[in-house]
């Protein structure tokens, strides 16, 4: 039945094509039909224009004047309700966060039960009613996280502490939930054992200046030992906003840290950059896949000559036949001291790289 419908449909859309050509060029035929068809066209724009005249001269001024103060008054309205959103959620975000905290130093699991019942709390409501979402909920997390990590810990003093952060991120539960904000902005955040590491790799000093150039909510350097100071840079603005209050000492930026040399300009120099870039997008590329190359190579640029760099990067980031001559270029002028390839360490921030 489908089939003859086609068929039947087919054919009719021909022949009413057919028939209305044969109806044109019949009409066509008739003398004069196309000047008198041209003359009426004339007439008809001749109208138009005179009464579009008339009605510019006598609304030009009133309708210009309206229209740019309801233009301003609805971006003005608009950029207001954006700022009470954010600013709501700010407030959310905190307080959610000091609420996990405690279940955070209980040594006790932390479950989806205790992230949802503290947002709840805080949001005033269910994500059900659009209080709250499950990707702003393990943001909130995060933070939590980054918070108890500056004030709860011992410090790292030997790849023994690292148990410690070992059993705390088995106490987490799973990020189940990606957003589209996630993925564009490639926000997959350092786990607290893989910062552990990096941060005993790097060897930090007093009188270290630091680096962390795609800082998202601070997960990575959270466990800094002391040093001289610390900058943090993050494109996003809310992860951004959460930085102020874990590391209030810090100097923050929002650039592209594909770019970060040429926009820090005159800024001091790091002695030690500590960096998680971007596996596989680009501020303005969109799908890139060196976009770890691009944002360590800039890193590189930026570091003080004898300064030491600690860097999460892809697995198929190294000497191969396929990234050969992209890992030479970048790395030309610095030494590696140490390559270290680990698998699954993502899996609680709910990516298998």
């Amino acid at each position: 039945l489908q089939r003859r419908a086609i068929v039947w449909g087919t054919a009719g859309a021909i022949a009413i094509r057919a028939l209305m050509t044969l109806a044109v060029v019949w009409l066509l035929q008739i003398p004069g039909l196309m000047l008198a068809g041209g003359l009426g066209l004339l007439w008809i724009a001749y109208k138009l224009i005179t009464e579009q005249d008339s009605d510019d001269e006598a609304h030009a001024g009133a309708d210009t004047v309206h229209r740019a103060v309801h233009h301003l008054g609805v971006e003005r309205r608009d950029a207001a309700e954006r700022g009470t959103t954010r600013s709501a959620d700010q407030r959310g975000d905190r307080a959610a966060a000091h609420i996990l905290l405690s279940q955070l130093a209980s040594g006790e699991p932390v479950t989806r039960q205790h992230l949802n019942r503290a947002m709840v709390q805080a949001f005033g409501g269910t994500d059900a009613e659009g209080r709250w979402t499950q990707r702003s909920s393990f943001e909130v997390l995060e933070h939590a996280l980054a918070l108890h990590l500056r004030g709860s810990l011992a410090p790292l003093a030997s790849l023994a502490d690292v148990a410690a952060r070992i059993d705390l991120a088995q106490r987490l539960p799973t990020q189940t939930v990606r957003s589209e904000d996630q993925i564009e902005w490639q926000q997959f955040s350092t786990p607290v054992d893989i910062a552990a590491v990096a941060i005993l790799l790097a060897d930090v000093r007093q009188d270290d200046v630091i680096l962390e150039p795609s800082a998202g909510n601070g997960l990575l350097v959270a466990q800094l030992g002391a040093h001289r100071s610390l900058h943090l840079n993050e494109l996003d603005p809310i992860r951004r906003d959460r930085l102020h209050g874990v590391f209030p000492g810090a100097t923050i930026t929002g650039h592209d840290g594909a770019i970060l040399d040429a926009a820090l300009g005159d800024a001091p120099r790091p002695s030690l950059i500590l960096m998680n870039p971007p596996f596989s997008r680009s501020l303005g590329r969109g799908v890139d896949d060196l976009a770890a190359v691009r944002h360590l190579q800039a890193a590189l640029r930026r570091l003080q000559t004898g300064g030491r760099l600690v860097a999460i990067m892809p697995d198929w980031f190294g000497p191969t036949t396929r990234m050969r001559d992209h890992y030479e270029t970048v790395l030309r002028g610095s030494t590696v001291q140490a390559s270290v390839r680990l698998e699954g360490c993502y899996l609680k921030h709910g990516t298998s790289i």
